[in-house]
């Protein structure tokens, strides 16, 4: 298996984005990846999952979503 690297989303990963999480609408994605506030998981070039958080207070940060794709479940890759 080829190594995992976690960074931020960039403008080609917003089709995957969008494609994968249906809870906000794509300029909300967009915006979010402008602001750094999503990270994607990926072997090579696949994409296999993300995290993407929100702020309490303007200021404490806190996890709105980590998706694995099932492909990838039960392997350890959303500890």
């Amino acid at each position: 298996m080829s190594e995992i690297t976690i960074r931020f989303a960039n403008e080609q990963d917003i089709a995957f984005l969008d494609e994968t999480d249906r809870h906000i609408k794509e300029d909300q994605i967009r915006k979010k990846v402008a602001d750094k506030e999503i990270l994607v998981a990926a072997i090579g070039d696949d994409q296999l999952g993300l995290l993407r958080w929100n702020y309490f207070w303007d200021l404490i940060p806190f996890m709105n979503l980590l998706w694995i794709h099932p492909m990838y479940h039960r392997r350890g890759f959303g500890r």
